[in-house]
Order: structure tokens, then sequence, then C-alpha cells
């Protein structure tokens, strides 16, 4: 027996040696059994001393059947507030007749059946924001999610206010602020325009 045109030599083959009627000739059937792991072809071959040169049976294709195995990706390495992108599913199943289903934070995106989905005008808002794709074939389902990181800018979601204080004592100011990647902070005095600190307070 042959996988892949590699001769087996150590499987569980069981053989079988007839006499055929009259007693002159005889009739050899041989079997083989595994648990296929991949797809492969096999064969047989057979020879006898007065015919040494092998003979070979027509090859049979082994497909395994599994459920899709995925791996989703993005159109583009940098994702910046704004931006149209995809996101594609690859999907390798057999059967390769499959159906996809697309969600968004734990949603599904109703229209969208195909192996890749487009998003335009991406927002600070969908920053880590999930995109899960789910594939099926009539094996099973498999799904596969990534997690968005969205570029934008600065924003100062509160700004510092002004403060009374006598002579002598320590005041405090505070300013918050939104980006990513994670924003970074200069205090200022502007009487002088010395840097001050370069904290969030």
């Amino acid at each position: 027996w042959y996988r892949d045109n590699k001769e087996l030599r150590s499987a569980n083959i069981k053989e079988n040696i007839m006499r055929e009627s009259g007693g002159k000739t005889f009739r050899t059937q041989s079997s083989i059994s595994f648990i296929p792991t991949r797809d492969m072809k096999m064969k047989c071959g057979s020879s006898s001393e007065q015919f040494p040169q092998t003979k070979f049976s027509q090859p049979l294709e082994i497909r395994l059947r599994y459920s899709p195995k995925l791996n989703i990706s993005l159109s583009q390495d940098k994702i910046s507030e704004g931006d149209k992108f995809s996101v594609i599913c690859d999907s390798k199943a057999y059967p390769d007749n499959v159906a996809y289903k697309w969600f968004f934070n734990g949603v599904e995106i109703k229209g969208e059946d195909g192996a890749t989905l487009d998003i335009k005008d991406i927002s600070r808002k969908h920053h880590q924001s999930s995109i899960k794709c789910s594939v099926s074939n009539e094996i099973g389902r498999t799904e596969v999610a990534t997690e968005l990181s969205v570029v934008f800018p600065p924003k100062i979601l509160q700004h510092p206010q002004s403060v009374t204080a006598k002579k002598g004592e320590n005041v405090t100011f505070r300013c918050i602020a939104e980006s990513n990647p994670a924003p970074t902070y200069l205090w200022t005095r502007h009487q002088h325009e010395t840097l001050e600190s370069v904290t969030q307070n």
C-alpha cells in the first residue's frame, strides 16, 4: 500500500490468499485500516516472483470533512479616525460551501454575508470595538474576532479651572485628555513660557 506515493510498511494491513477453482491460480485480497488526519491519495501495488514489476491500482483520494478554519485580518496596519478599510475573514473548510455572519460588539450586521467586511468613516468611539466573523458549513461553526485600535488626536475632556489662593499656598490644576496613542501633558507658565510639568496634574 502507498500513501502519497510512499510505501506503507508498518500499517494495519491484512491479506487473505485464496486458491481459485481449478487449483492453479491464487487470488490475494489485501485491506488496510487507519484513521486519516489529512487529505491524501492511496493506492495499492502487487507483484509476484514471476512478474516482479509492480502493478498499481488507480489512486483513491481521501478528503477530510472539517468545520471552517479561520484567520481574520485588516486591510491596513494602522487605522486612523475617518479611515475606510476592510476586515478579511479567510476560511478554509471542506465542504467549502460556507455561510458568513459578521458581528460588531456582539450585534449581528444584517446583510453582510461575504468574506470581507467594508468599514468607512471609523471614529474614535469605535476604538477597542470587537469585530467577529462567524463561518459555518454542514460540519460545524467557527468564530474568530479582533479588536479595533483606532488612532485619533487628543481631545481635552476636562479643562483646568482657575483657582484663588493666598501667596505661598500650593495650587493644583488638572487636565484630562483622550487620544490614541495615550496623550502626553505639558504645562507651561505663560509669562515666561517655561516648562512646569509633564504630568496630568
